[in-house]
């Protein structure tokens, strides 16, 4: 969101932007559609608050800030592969499921410093060295290879 706001030339404070990365934004279309209210507003002398970022999740119908949990971390890294929350879940071991499924738990380890266990638990019994596998997989990968870095950097963002 961050990009997109720069590309579009709208200044917006951290703290707006960090609340609004914690909405429940389904697409780039709803993301584009809130920064050009902001940019109507500010074209016309006006400032965005977080009153008015509020008015604009209102008028896409997120009217709530979600807490920073297991299933928001799960929903937003499903959105970001475009694969379900079931088989992010699941036992499938199709690349891109499991390379979301292991960004998801890579999530959970990192933000919200849940042990190996609990997520193993969370995401349907799994044995918590397979947890610790995935989460270490994608830390020498964020490390190692400019596009994990990116697109783990990018969900991180639209996380928190």
């Amino acid at each position: 969101m961050m990009k997109k706001s720069e590309t579009m030339d709208i200044n917006i404070s951290r703290e707006i932007m960090d609340q609004l990365a914690k909405s429940e934004l389904n697409n780039v279309r709803e993301i584009e559609g809130i920064l050009n209210q902001f940019k109507l507003i500010i074209s016309s002398g006006g400032s965005v608050t977080m009153d008015t970022a509020y008015d604009a999740l209102q008028h896409l119908n997120i009217s709530e800030v979600k807490e920073i949990n297991t299933d928001l971390i799960i929903n937003v890294v499903s959105r970001y592969f475009d694969v379900t929350t079931e088989e992010i879940l699941s036992k499938n071991r199709n690349k891109k499921i499991v390379t979301a499924r292991h960004v998801a738990m890579y999530f959970c380890r990192q933000i919200l410093g849940d042990s190996y266990q609990k997520i193993a638990d969370d995401f349907g019994g799994l044995n918590h060295t397979s947890v610790s596998d995935g989460c270490k997989n994608v830390d020498e990968k964020y490390h190692t290879d400019e596009d994990v870095k990116a697109y783990v950097d990018e969900i991180r963002e639209m996380i928190k």
